[in-house]
């Protein structure tokens, strides 16, 4: 209750620090009670469900959630991402990369390529070549999320996708909740 009162006075009241009195909850940060409160559901949101095609929606979408950085979507653009050149982005993100620039947020951590024997820059790359496919075949996935009569299947789509294991297919299936092109029950199944 506390934590929701946190962000009330902050956000909703616009008061000045410190929000609450409680030792602990003034010197931590905690998650939000709301999914839909965190910075990067806002970013997602905001962002990236104003793109007009629902196939841009769910690409930049699953883009977004392999990166999690939204430093990195307005480093690269979202509308370039609508467009994706794997090309492109990839040597975007390398120079960012090069440069001591975070390419990736540690709100979670994914994994990368086994055989990368630790060479700087590979997940990048790993993960734009899928990214590639995943942009290639973004109209049947779109096509089978449509279809898809729940969250749960929706999720099972998403978990297909090379890299995106059941955590962030979760992630992805979650923020595409928010779009009214997407809608599955929110009550029916959690992962």
């Amino acid at each position: 209750n506390e934590r929701q009162n946190i962000y009330h006075r902050r956000f909703v009241l616009k008061q000045s620090p410190p929000w609450t009195c409680d030792p602990i909850l003034h010197a931590y940060s905690f998650c939000n009670d709301y999914r839909q409160l965190d910075r990067g559901s806002q970013y997602s949101i905001k962002k990236i469900l104003s793109l007009p095609a629902p196939v841009d929606r769910f690409f930049v979408t699953a883009f977004y959630r392999l990166f999690n950085n939204p430093a990195t979507m307005d480093y690269i653009g979202i509308k370039n991402l609508a467009a994706f050149n794997r090309y492109y982005v990839q040597s975007e993100l390398l120079k960012r990369f090069k440069g001591g620039e975070k390419v990736f947020r540690a709100a979670y951590m994914l994994a990368g390529p086994k055989n990368a024997n630790g060479k700087p820059g590979s997940k990048i790359k790993e993960y734009c070549r899928v990214l590639d496919g995943v942009y290639k075949r973004r109209l049947t996935i779109v096509a089978a999320l449509k279809q898809a009569p729940s969250m749960e299947v929706a999720w099972s789509v998403v978990k297909e996708i090379r890299w995106f294991g059941p955590f962030i297919a979760y992630q992805v299936v979650l923020d595409l909740n928010y779009d009214p092109y997407f809608h599955w029950a929110e009550d029916d199944w959690c992962y």
